[in-house]
């Protein structure tokens, strides 16, 4: 269980990191983000978050993560859509109107406001 982090709950930078099963909420920004490797993202459960998944470069696979009441879902920036493998992927975006905030006592940080 990873929740609670102002920026983003995971990180790869050109690794092979596997992330794996994991429970990823209240994440400022992205809850995954991926910066090259051949990172494997399966089987975590992703909400509450700005962005569930965001790939700046990399191979990564991207399969069997449930998405949902975020601000965005699996977002695959142009260097590495050629490469990303995707599949069996749930995304449930957050409802018109949804407004979240990450807190830490009296800051807070609005993560999105959706329409």
């Amino acid at each position: 269980i990873i929740r609670h982090a102002m920026w983003g709950c995971v990180s790869s930078s050109g690794s092979g990191l596997q992330i794996l099963d994991n429970d990823l909420s209240d994440c400022g920004h992205e809850a995954v983000d991926i910066k090259g490797g051949s990172a494997i993202v399966r089987g975590n459960k992703i909400r509450d978050s700005y962005a569930a998944i965001v790939v700046l470069e990399g191979s990564p696979t991207i399969e069997g993560n449930t998405i949902s009441n975020c601000g965005g879902g699996i977002a695959v920036l142009p260097p590495a859509q050629a490469g990303t493998r995707l599949g069996q992927n749930s995304v449930t975006l957050a409802p018109p109107g949804t407004r979240v905030e990450w807190r830490y006592g009296d800051f807070a940080y609005r993560m999105f406001e959706r329409p």
